[in-house]
């Protein structure tokens, strides 16, 4: 065996050790024992999934990827299901696969596999595509062996593209509706109602808005850390936002939290309850892709509405108030004003709109005095 590739093995198989000990230290408080040591050492490396004499195995090599990134980077929990799913339509698709094998042909067939057989729209298949490129990018980097034409393989999408996204987000009126939606004797659903309006007014993430700490907010601004990238955020509270912070600055929340948040998923569930009980029933026609098969379906919007569309919302708002896309990127985080074409463009066409009424004042006729 050469000896680059015995250093690359064996500086692979310091790296595992490493990660089992720190990832298990972490979780447990301790170091493992031997026997523990091996198991974890054994689905770290890949040594529980059989490969053949061709080369390391997919499966091995995506295991490793996810443990040895996962650590470095510090991935979040959404991150790491990602490619949880991504091992899953790996292993449904070609279960013993071999990295030598991930050319351009491979990921063809890959991508009707996700089309055909799992059902992905078009703008998720380009997502798990994006996911496989940054993985085989890894194990080129780590010396291992993949036909370098995966790079190659970037089939256009219909409907993939982010100015045919459907935004979803909600009108001032329909905001006004929920902020004012009488919940008593449904502090449950008022407590998510609160948070979601909280995130409308100041474009904090959920995630942001979850870990949101009294001790974070001075002298009328929230400095935060961002979850998702780590930026720094500080963030001017207005009327709106100020009066929901008061509202639960003596409430008994843990770790010095300064909002009531539950999970996302149960968010999400009654926040979709609470649209409906707000009246926001208009019908939305979603246009989406599965290949180059086009499918149309109209849901009322209160069905669609998620924690997601309070920063949806507080974007749109802010460009309808006139404030610059250039501020309202220091209040968000968005790193390109790429992120905020999609708003940029709902707002244009509501002005538009506007424009046009006077027209149809001309066609009315406009008394001279």
């Amino acid at each position: 065996m050469p000896a680059s590739v015995l250093n690359r093995r064996l500086r692979q198989l310091v790296a595992s050790v490493d990660d089992v000990f720190s990832r298990y230290f972490l979780l447990e408080k301790k170091a493992p024992n031997v026997a523990e040591f091996r198991r974890l050492l054994d689905a770290e490396t890949g040594r529980s999934v059989a490969a053949d004499e061709g080369g390391q195995t997919l499966a091995a090599a995506l295991s490793e990827f996810v443990a040895t990134a996962g650590v470095q980077n510090s991935w979040s929990v959404a991150t790491h299901k990602k490619f949880r799913t991504l091992q899953a339509h790996f292993a449904a698709y070609k279960p013993a696969a071999l990295l030598s094998e991930i050319d351009e042909a491979w990921l063809r067939g890959f991508f009707v596999y996700l089309y055909k057989v799992a059902g992905h729209r078009n703008t998720t298949t380009v997502k798990t595509l994006r996911q496989v490129r940054w993985f085989l990018r890894w194990c080129v980097r780590h010396g291992y062996d993949v036909p370098p034409d995966f790079e190659a393989f970037r089939p256009h999408l219909r409907g993939a593209d982010v100015a045919s996204h459907l935004v979803v987000y909600l009108e001032w009126d329909e905001l006004m509706a929920v902020w004012s939606l009488d919940l008593s004797g449904r502090a449950g659903l008022e407590r998510v109602r609160d948070v979601f309006c909280f995130c409308c007014f100041t474009g904090l993430r959920f995630s942001d808005a979850a870990k949101l700490r009294r001790s974070n907010v001075a002298d009328g601004v929230i400095s935060v850390v961002t979850k998702k990238t780590d930026d720094p955020l500080r963030i001017e509270l207005n009327t709106w936002s100020r009066s929901i912070l008061e509202k639960y600055a003596d409430a008994p929340l843990p770790d010095g939290l300064a909002l009531p948040v539950i999970s996302n998923q149960k968010t999400n569930k009654a926040l979709k309850e609470i649209a409906h009980l707000a009246g926001i029933v208009q019908p939305l026609r979603s246009v989406y892709f599965r290949g180059s098969e086009r499918f149309e379906e109209t849901v009322e919007k209160w069905q669609l509405v998620s924690s997601h569309c309070a920063r949806r919302t507080f974007v749109v708002q802010a460009l309808r108030l006139g404030i610059s896309a250039e501020i309202i990127m220091k209040w968000t985080g968005h790193s390109s004003f790429a992120a905020m074409r999609p708003y940029v463009a709902i707002v244009d066409s509501l002005k538009a709109a506007a424009m046009s009424r006077f027209d149809v004042a001309a066609g009315e006729g406009v008394s001279d005095g």
